[in-house]
């Protein structure tokens, strides 16, 4: 196998002599790290269930949708404080959990 007449290869062993230098001949290893002793692997933990804290929400179109009035109604009751609501972004969700007080 013919070498690269770039120098490529004395740069490597250059680059690779600087390393020896900075990190000492004990940091060069070649062959696969292996560890002295065997740790097996056991069985992993069952998964268990978490209660999920996310809230269900829904845009001002879809909230009207489900109420059956119209999305400016919808924005009438944010806007007076019948209904609460929260920005994501620029888009006002409403929690269905206040469509579920509405609706009973």
């Amino acid at each position: 196998m013919r070498r690269s007449r770039s120098g490529q290869h004395e740069k490597v062993e250059q680059a690779r002599a600087v390393v020896a230098q900075a990190l000492g001949e004990a940091a060069r290893r070649d062959g696969p790290c292996v560890a002295a002793t065997y740790i097996p692997i056991t069985k992993s933990p069952e998964p268990t269930q978490r209660k999920s804290e996310a809230i269900g929400v829904l845009t001002v179109r879809e909230a009207a949708t489900r109420l059956g009035i119209t999305t400016g109604e919808v924005e009438r009751m944010v806007a007076s404080g019948a209904l609460k609501s929260l920005m994501a972004g620029w888009t006002v969700v409403v929690p269905t959990s206040e469509l579920a007080k509405l609706q009973s």
